[in-house]
């Protein structure tokens, strides 16, 4: 189930940003992506790694 849901929130992920990309300007799409990264909290993989 979690695969499954992963895959279809990556593919919500790109539709939106495809939106961005029609509707927006370039720039206003490049700040909303980095904000977005940036807000994101990190993986949990990462976190285990760093201990």
């Amino acid at each position: 189930m979690s695969s499954v849901v992963g895959a279809a929130s990556t593919r919500a992920s790109i539709a939106a940003i495809i939106w961005l990309f029609v509707l927006l300007d370039d720039q206003t799409v490049v700040v909303v992506v980095v904000v977005s990264l940036i807000a994101a909290p990190p993986p949990r993989h990462r976190k285990l790694r760093v201990r």
